[in-house]
Order: C-alpha cells, then sequence, then structure tokens
C-alpha cells in the first residue's frame, strides 16, 4: 500500500493495491492516471449533490466521510480483462474476503476496479451483479456496481441512471440502516437485514418515512405481520 496526495485536493490518496498479469506490466503512469480518475469521480461525483438524485444530500452519503477518515481504500485489477463474468466474479470474491476481515465501521469503503475490461465488455459488471449482492448481503456486506453504461437507476428517481462511473468498478461497504431500500425485493436478502437493523424499527429510532414504509412493505410481502 502506498500513499500520495492529489494536487487538486486536500484530502489525501487513499491505500491502494494493484494486481496485474506477470506477462503484462502496467506502467506506473497508468496507475497514477486511473487513480485520479476514480478519485475525482469519488470526490467531485458521489460525494456532491445531484438535481437529478430525487433528494437531498450526496450521492452517496459515507464515502464523503469514508475519504476524510481515510476508511476508503482502492483495488485496481489489471489482471482481468473481462473476457468471462467468472473470471470478474472470483476477483470481486477476493477483494470481498479480504474486506469482510476488517473491522465494520459505517465509512469502510472498498471500491474494486477494473481498468482492463475494454468497452464492448463493461455490461459484464452487470451480468455478475446479482449472484455477488447474494454473497456479500450474506456477509452483512452491500455491493453495487458501476461503469460509464451503466442503467441502474435512483432509489427516488428511475429516469436517473445513477450508477455511471468513468472506469468499471465495484462498491463494497457494510450494510446500513437505509439498505432497506436495496434489500426488500427477496426474502433472504430482508431477513439478513431485519436481523441487523429490525429491532431499531420496532423502537421508531428510523427517522426516515421511506425507509419505515418499506420496511412495513416487506414485513406484509413476506407475512411477518
Amino acid at each position: 500500500m502506498e500513499t500520495a496526495r492529489l494536487d487538486s485536493s486536500e484530502l489525501p490518496w487513499p491505500p491502494w493495491s494493484v494486481a496485474m498479469r506477470k506477462d503484462l506490466a502496467v506502467l506506473p503512469g497508468t496507475v497514477d492516471q486511473d487513480i485520479r480518475r476514480v478519485l475525482m469521480w469519488l470526490d467531485d461525483y458521489v460525494s456532491a449533490p445531484h438535481p437529478d438524485l430525487g433528494r437531498s444530500g450526496d450521492v452517496c452519503p459515507f464515502v464523503r466521510v469514508a475519504r476524510m477518515r481515510r476508511h476508503a481504500t482502492l483495488a485496481l485489477r489489471y489482471d482481468v480483462e473481462g473476457g468471462s463474468g467468472d473470471e470478474v466474479a472470483e476477483a470481486v470474491r477476493e477483494e470481498m474476503g479480504e474486506f469482510s476481515q476488517q473491522v465494520p465501521a459505517q465509512t469502510t469503503t472498498r471500491i474494486v476496479v477494473f481498468p482492463a475490461i475494454p468497452d464492448q465488455c463493461w455490461e459484464v459488471v452487470d451480468e455478475v451483479y446479482s449472484e455477488l449482492k447474494d454473497e456479500a448481503v450474506g456477509q452483512g456486506l452491500m455491493i453495487g456496481q458501476f461503469h460509464p453504461r451503466c442503467r441502474e437507476p435512483a432509489v427516488r428517481n428511475p429516469a436517473f441512471p445513477v450508477s455511471r462511473s468513468p472506469l468499471p468498478l465495484f462498491a463494497l461497504r457494510w450494510m446500513a440502516v437505509h439498505d432497506i431500500l436495496f434489500l426488500g425485493d427477496r426474502k433472504h436478502w430482508f431477513d439478513r437485514y431485519r436481523a441487523r437493523f429490525g429491532t431499531q424499527h420496532q423502537n421508531g429510532r428510523v427517522s426516515d418515512p421511506l425507509l419505515r414504509e418499506r420496511y412495513a412493505e416487506a414485513l406484509r410481502r413476506y407475512d411477518y405481520r
């Protein structure tokens, strides 16, 4: 792991790691450029409000704090070129396994970047997302998929493709109370969420009306009350 400082920001670079093929070296300048592209996206887009988001606040409410506290790490996987979904999924599983060994904290984030996946293969990120989400949720994690053509919509504005990024990547973090917005559609996802946050809902400690509504809908959907 190495750190340096951004020219355009007072925030330090996060710890980062690089994996590459033995037969295909990646120049340091390429790594530097790719890290800067991801950090610019994190700081200028993910950590900022957007008029099409459908709510106030940053696109992601955790990344700004994660960057300030140095709780965000980058893993650049140049060893994966996206020729198969299995290849991408296995790399993400490796990163997920390492990430899950960290002490859980709401602001801990790992960004797994695949700079070597060519544009004609970007959609492989979407193809493997569902199975990876099952595995992540089972470990108490959340995972998001991002790439330049990603069609994943914002929760509060289905017309806004919120998950666009300059490079194909996945974001890992620990499950949070607002994740009922993403975990109510399947019973095993909701069961994991309910085991973690059900008491907060029952005790009236969840203030957001939309979160309370989605939680109540899931309870009814799965005949919990």
